[in-house]
């Protein structure tokens, strides 16, 4: 009985509404009988603003087949379509409609927008395009197209149409969007002029700071690159961004700010095997020679086969003074690549300083015969290896011996005085006396207080 009574109160309640309806039914079918279509498409867009969609096509249909033509009556006719959803009976009418007020920029937008949310993009984009060549001005136009063709991934497209729309007004999103557009497009030009331009109206922009960042790196500005990037905090830089600051830092010469950039970028992957090579070299160049040896192992572990890391390991070693690191290091250097003289150089002084001298001079030979003939070019290297060498069998007393490298080392560098000295020593003690005095006096045209020349031209007597 309750749920009768509620059901009876729920028919009183909307029978008025039923009844109005039918009375506004037969007052459009009243209206069209007469012709009177003005009043009859005011019912139907009543009917359609209440979602009685159905009641508002019979009264449109029944317009059109008494030969009503207007872009209003179609226009209906679509949106009562858009509502049930028949996409293509519904752009029909609106085409039909568009066919009779070409002009009309509302029914086009509508178009575009229905277009664009039955994910018709090209067709929509083409409409939005209409609109731009009747109304260059229209800044709803450009945004709608400028973000079709963002989410379409059709950039130089999209920046070309962000571009137009920020000439007309100012949109920090737009502003982003057209940005990251010629980024994608890789236009670094385009990229830094609107990343700059939108800087001056959004200077805290992190995301236009980087894309102007990134485009004056691509432009080859890189100090303002480096600039850039050293102000961005660590959330917006990847790995790439902090490897590129790095790149830039190097070309301008600032090795001490490359190695921030590339030391943040190993905190984030220490497997960045490209910067093995790049932080090893820097830090040999700042004489952080313990740095520059871990990078160089790194690079080695990498790529064993690569000569360069072993042989510049090796000079760190040398440089920490771990000369048994360093001949093994050179070793493993030489056996890549025997043709590289400072290699077989500094092995030797390497087995000097863990006091392998004979072995250091078989290398000085081994070394003299690869640079035969071309003594000028290594002069550093051939002085020091005939010296030694030198120097060597004369504490041997191999005065013989001893001679011909060390003229050879006074040939190459006659203004060297130990050269020389031992030179005189040498004859003086292998009895060439002519040539010792000689040599005696020409040390202290050298060096006139050298006391070791003055007593052996003592001993000579010719003093």
């Amino acid at each position: 009985m309750k749920t009768l009574k509620y059901s009876l109160l729920l028919v009183l309640f909307l029978l008025p509404a039923t009844i109005f309806s039918q009375n506004r039914m037969a007052q459009a079918m009243d209206a069209i009988k007469k012709s009177n279509f003005d009043l009859a498409l005011i019912i139907a867009k009543e009917f359609l603003d209440k979602d009685s969609t159905q009641a508002a096509l019979r009264i449109l249909i029944n317009a059109e087949e008494r030969y009503l033509d207007s872009r209003q009556l179609f226009e209906l006719i679509g949106d009562a379509y858009r509502k049930t959803g028949v996409v293509e009976l519904a752009l029909l009418n609106y085409e039909k409609a568009e066919a009779r007020d070409s002009l009309d920029l509302d029914l086009k937008f509508k178009i575009a927008d229905y277009l664009f949310k039955q994910r018709r993009y090209t067709d929509a984009a083409n409409k939005y395009l209409k609109i731009i060549s009747m109304d260059s001005t229209n800044t709803k136009a450009y945004y709608e197209v400028g973000n079709i063709f963002y989410l379409a991934e059709m950039y130089a497209d999209a920046g070309a149409i962000f571009e137009k729309y920020l000439s007309f007004t100012s949109d920090q999103d737009i502003y982003q969007k057209a940005a990251k557009s010629f980024t994608e497009a890789k236009n670094w030009q385009k990229v830094y002029d609107i990343s700059s331009s939108g800087l001056l109206k959004f200077p805290d922009d992190v995301l236009l700071q980087k894309h102007k960042g990134t485009s004056a790196y691509w432009l080859r500005k890189f100090d303002e690159s480096i600039e850039v990037y050293s102000s961005l905090p660590d959330t917006m830089m990847t790995i790439v961004d902090l490897v590129r600051g790095g790149k830039a830092a190097e070309i301008t010469k600032r090795d001490s700010v490359a190695l921030v950039f590339y030391y943040r970028a190993f905190e984030r992957d220490t497997t960045l095997k490209e910067l093995y090579l790049d932080m090893a070299r820097l830090n040999y160049g700042l004489k952080n020679f313990m740095e520059a040896a871990r990078f160089y192992r790194k690079k080695t572990e990498y790529d064993p086969t690569f000569e360069p890391a072993w042989r510049f390991l090796a000079f760190s070693y040398l440089n920490m003074q771990d000369f048994e690191n360093t001949k093994n290091s050179l070793l493993r250097a030489i056996a890549l690549n025997d043709t590289i003289v400072d290699s077989f150089f500094w092995l030797a002084n390497s087995y000097k300083g863990v006091d392998s001298a004979a072995k250091a001079m078989d290398i000085y030979v081994q070394m003299l015969k690869m640079i035969e003939g071309r003594e000028e070019r290594f002069k550093m290297q051939a002085t020091e290896a005939n010296r030694a060498l030198g120097q060597w069998h004369f504490e041997r007393k191999n005065f013989g011996l001893a001679i011909p490298f060390l003229r050879k080392a006074v040939e190459l560098s006659p203004n060297d005085v130990n050269s020389n000295l031992f030179l005189a020593s040498a004859y003086h003690s292998n009895g060439n006396l002519d040539e010792a005095i000689r040599f005696y006096r020409r040390i202290l045209q050298l060096d006139r207080n050298n006391d070791a020349a003055k007593k052996g031209l003592r001993l000579l007597s010719a003093d």
